[in-house]
């Protein structure tokens, strides 16, 4: 047999496929296992429809831009499963760390909603979204995305503007929601997963879909522990139909026979096929005994998929590198010339993947038809041609290399209060100490409350600010054992840009740029020519060159300023106050001030340039507060700080004084004259 009779494709290339250009403005990600810097560098790229540089260091600065046309975005993730070669996170998106009373937290799915450009010949409307779903074996790290041979569906639930937009599956996702929520404590901020819920409920068709075929084919369902899989399988009488099953799951548990059996009986099964696990010297990946249990069962046989299919990267002259792992794990369920449905998703063959979702571990899996996919009726496997020489002396378990987590306890900084808290679930008895990954010892808490957020103080506070800059992690070490934990991080606009040193001639630069290309092109001009990461900083050899006349000077301040109030508008007006905030009040490279803050801080400033950029400054602030004073409102704080620095102005204005003749009366009708808004006349269409 060979592997053309199965679907394959690349995942990040399919994701990418569906979402076809259109612009994300939600996403959200649950996993079991963790690599926040792998997300960040080589998984968020695929929502955004542009290049990005190769190097990493300016990817993520590239990146750091990019997130702010998102509305939301969170990760939900296992707490015990963070990547043991997990590299930190630098980005804003939210970090939600989970832990389940049974089981796991083991579900990798991935809503996205997205803007919707067209709709056939119709333009779209405003709130014109669809929802991307994605149901996966694929954790969040590198061997998911890149290494391991993995398994997935993805699919669509359309507005209701769109004919024919039932969805038979829409019902689950938002069963499967609650149940998320459900692994959280109850004062959890959700408000991505918020939106994701409001679009199914108020934006979607809501007629249920009952019935469990349509056209002969049966319909999709998100499988997520609704009931036990053997009850749910029963359900969708699939027994009536299938002649063969074949199972492909890493991973069985000390009952495997009991648990596979239960699965064959509720499809009336004739023939099984089963996938061996192996390591990569090519020994069984399951113990001796599993392997008889399974093999002693009636017309069940122990299986492989095709070499070629093991191969890394998929090209045959890979010689001396072991065989990729497979990590899928798919239930095909089908006959000759006729059923041809498959389960995919987290779903391995063990009881706690197989229990209801209160009861075992929290899995997601799309059960689809796949008749209308490229693949014909063979098997999948090929059954053994000898048993394996050698076993695992125990068997292997999906957390073995997880690190037990014995205390409920989260971490959060707020860049905007400055403030580090913590939350604890449970009791704990005896002091617990918080190190920096290299095992340095930052502070220590003698008692830790169950009060929701607690605030840790101001000077464990000040520690993990610095520490920030480096790692995003802490290890956290307790009589009952040492742990690591992510820090959840608040008020991302706040934050220190990843790129620093911008000088405010070149702020005003990107600012004045026309296209989204230039300013992509001038970022990574500036990055690719500099050699440091925190301390990029010289004159820019390139065609954006700054002119020193004094209309160059002063039109390009104007013009640039001008741009900004532009922005800030255009992105408030289409619902991105992500973007508006980030540019508007926050810390970043690119941001007002920042602008402000470093035209103050420079020694050789011109003090008539640094005047007449506050008072832009002050222009600009007045006319998005009369545009739209609601932003203003729900941005009390930014605001208040952004009026802070411009009580700097009677200062510079003082320096001025010296350098002028009648300076105070001048200086005085000059800046009443600068900031009054004056209407244009209409001159007519002649002029």
């Amino acid at each position: 047999m060979a592997s053309k009779h199965i679907p394959q494709s690349v995942l990040s290339q399919r994701l990418g496929e569906k979402i076809k250009g259109r612009r994300v403005r939600t996403a959200v990600f649950t996993t079991y296992t963790f690599d926040p810097g792998f997300f960040e560098n080589h998984i968020l790229p695929i929502l955004f429809d542009k290049p990005f540089h190769q190097v990493e260091k300016v990817r993520c600065i590239q990146m750091e831009d990019a997130l702010r046309s998102l509305d939301e975005i969170a990760v939900y993730y296992d707490r015990s499963a963070l990547s043991q070669e997990a590299q930190p996170a630098q980005l804003d998106f939210q970090r939600i760390d989970v832990r389940r009373a049974t089981g796991a937290f083991h579900p990798k799915l991935i809503f996205l909603l997205v803007e919707n450009n067209t709709q056939g010949d119709k333009e779209s409307e405003p709130n014109d979204h669809n929802l991307i779903v994605a149901a996966l074996s694929a954790n969040l790290t590198r061997a998911g995305w890149w290494e391991n041979i993995e398994t997935g569906h993805i699919d669509e639930i359309y507005n209701n503007s769109y004919q024919n937009s039932q969805s038979s599956f829409r019902s689950d996702i938002l069963s499967m929601i609650q149940r998320i929520k459900r692994c959280c404590p109850p004062d959890e901020k959700h408000v991505a997963l918020d939106q994701v819920r409001e679009f199914l409920i108020h934006k979607t068709d809501r007629t249920s879909v009952k019935n469990i075929t349509s056209n002969h084919r049966y319909n999709t369902r998100l499988l997520c522990g609704q009931k036990n899989l053997p009850e749910m399988l029963e359900d969708l009488k699939l027994d009536r139909k299938c002649e063969n099953l074949e199972i492909i799951s890493p991973y069985f548990d000390n009952t495997p026979a009991q648990t596979l059996q239960k699965v064959i009986d509720a499809v009336d099964a004739r023939r099984v096929r089963i996938l061996l696990p192996r390591h990569p010297d090519g020994s069984a990946a399951v113990s001796e005994e599993t392997y008889n249990a399974i093999g002693d069962l009636e017309n069940v046989v122990w299986a492989k998929l095709p070499s070629e299919m093991l191969l890394p990267g998929g090209r045959k002259n890979i010689s001396n590198m072991p065989p990729r792992r497979v990590h899928a794990k798919v239930y095909r369920f089908w006959q000759k010339n006729g059923l041809n449905v498959t389960l995919v998703g987290s779903t391995n063959l063990t009881r706690p993947g197989h229990s209801h979702a209160g009861a075992g571990n929290l899995e997601a899996a799309f059960l689809s038809d796949i008749r209308d996919e490229e693949c014909d009726y063979h098997w999948w496997l090929e059954p053994l041609e000898k048993s394996p020489e050698t076993f695992s002396d125990e068997q292997p378990g999906e957390t073995d290399d997880c690190q037990p987590v014995p205390l409920n306890i989260s971490f959060q900084y707020d860049w905007t209060k400055e403030s580090l808290e913590y939350r604890f679930d449970g009791k704990a008895t005896g002091p617990i100490q918080v190190f920096e990954p290299g095992g340095v010892l930052l502070f220590s808490m003698q008692t830790l409350e169950s009060d929701g957020w607690v605030d840790c103080g101001r000077k464990p506070a000040q520690i993990v600010r610095k520490l920030l800059s480096a790692t995003s992690f802490l290890e956290i070490k307790h009589a009952k054992g040492k742990w690591r934990v992510l820090i959840r991080e608040e008020g991302m606009h706040q934050k220190p840009s990843l790129l620093i040193s911008l000088t405010p001639e070149e702020i005003l630069m990107y600012w004045s740029l026309l296209s989204p290309e230039q300013q992509a092109y001038f970022l990574t001009e500036k990055l690719s020519k500099e050699a440091s990461w925190q301390d990029i900083g010289g004159p820019i050899k390139n065609r954006y060159i700054i002119s020193d006349t004094v209309f160059d000077r002063f039109a390009g301040v104007y013009h640039a300023f001008e741009k900004l109030i532009r922005f800030v508008c255009d992105a408030i007006a289409e619902g991105k106050e992500r973007e508006a905030v980030a540019r508007f009040f926050g810390a970043k490279y690119d941001s007002l001030p920042q602008l402000l803050e470093k035209t103050l801080s420079r020694q050789d400033g011109d003090d008539v340039m640094i005047y007449i950029t506050f008072l832009c400054a002050k222009q600009a602030y007045r006319r998005v507060a009369q545009a739209y004073p609601e932003f203003m409102n729900t941005n009390q704080t930014n605001a208040h700080a952004l009026n802070q620095l411009f009580k700097n102005l009677p200062a510079i204005r003082e320096r001025l004084s010296p350098q002028m003749d009648d300076s105070a009366g001048f200086l005085e009708w000059y800046e009443s004259m600068f900031l009054r808004m004056i209407q244009q006349p209409d001159c007519g269409v002649d002029a």
